[in-house]
Formats: structure tokens, sequence, C-alpha cells
């Protein structure tokens, strides 16, 4: 618990990947921090994009990924 939470993510990583849909469906831009970027959470991006069209971003912010959503 204490390595997910001293970074000070906005979801954990298991929350991170469960959030893709509601983001892809989401009108606007939608940002959040996570840990690490899990297989689910890569799979998940992918499916959106490729399905929904939407365009996500995953960047490195020191020990931090940042999940960002373009538009809708």
């Amino acid at each position: 618990l204490f390595k997910e939470i001293k970074p000070q993510p906005t979801v954990d990583a298991h929350l991170a990947d469960m959030l893709i849909p509601y983001v892809a469906l989401a009108d606007g831009n939608s940002t959040y921090l996570t840990r690490a970027i899990t297989e689910h959470l890569d799979t998940n991006i992918w499916l959106a994009q490729k399905i929904l069209g939407v365009k996500f971003e995953v960047s490195k912010t020191k020990n931090l990924y940042r999940i960002k959503k373009k538009g809708s």
C-alpha cells in the first residue's frame, strides 16, 4: 500500500485501467496520474483508440505516468 500511495498518484494502477472506457466516452479533456502502466491499461487505451477513435497520450512525469485524453 505504501508503495502505491507514496508517489501521490491520482488513482492506483488497478483503477487506472478501469477508468479508460469512461474517460474515452466523456466530453472534453481528461487527465490523471498513476504509478504504473499495466498490460490492462495499455490494452484498454489501445481498444478505446481503435473502437472510439479517441486519442490518449501517456507520458512519464518524475515517478508517475500521466494519462491524458484529448477532446472528444
